[in-house]
């Protein structure tokens, strides 16, 4: 076990190889830029990346981080701006999207969230302006759309109402006017408009 280059290893069906003796490569890679600033650091076991990984900017801050277990992202993965602001947050779980997921705009302000389970969609994702105005919510079941969506207009007032089942339009689907009254409306099931 030692520190090597990513350079020396070659990647062959998913296996890392140390090409100066052709055995399944353990241990670490550190690379540089030309500058001589680390680019990246990676861990290996038994020819798969395991453990933290990191990769850098030029200007030394992070950016990007996480772990690998069996070859696999597991754990928090997280993004960076090259300032150092946090862009992304992801949870995975053996290589599946699995919990929170969280984006930033550039100032900071969170973008989105919502939940990941099995690598599908699930629950209430919602995604906002980059002042935090709540934009829209969107339910989801097993990836596919389930309850209520609602979007909003720059003042937080609602403008449109869903209703989604087994990812098709069901119940009364509702617009409203800059004063928060019902314009218009339909009514839908299993995907069949009904008035």
């Amino acid at each position: 076990m030692g520190t090597t280059s990513s350079n020396t290893l070659v990647e062959k069906k998913g296996f890392y190889f140390n090409t100066l003796n052709g055995l399944l490569y353990t241990g670490s890679t550190t690379d540089f830029f030309t500058n001589g600033v680390i680019s990246a650091t990676k861990s290996y076991k038994n020819g798969k990346q395991n453990g933290k990984a990191i990769c850098y900017w030029r200007n030394t801050k992070i950016n990007w981080r996480g772990c690998y277990k069996n070859g696999d992202l597991n754990g928090v993965w997280e993004w960076f701006q090259e300032d150092g602001n946090l862009i992304k947050k992801q949870n995975y779980k053996n290589g599946q999207r699995d919990g929170l997921w969280e984006q930033f705009y550039p100032t900071k302000t969170l973008k989105s969230k919502g939940y990941y389970q099995d690598d599908e969609r699930t629950g209430l994702w919602e995604w906002f302006n980059n002042c935090g105005d709540l934009e829209r919510r969107q339910n989801y079941k097993k990836g596919e759309a389930d309850g209520i969506w609602e979007w909003y207009d720059k003042n937080g007032g609602i403008e449109k109402k869903e209703v989604w089942r087994d990812k098709k339009q069901n119940g009364v689907w509702e617009w409203y006017d800059k004063n928060g009254k019902i314009e218009k409306k339909e009514t839908y099931k299993d995907g069949i408009k009904m008035d």
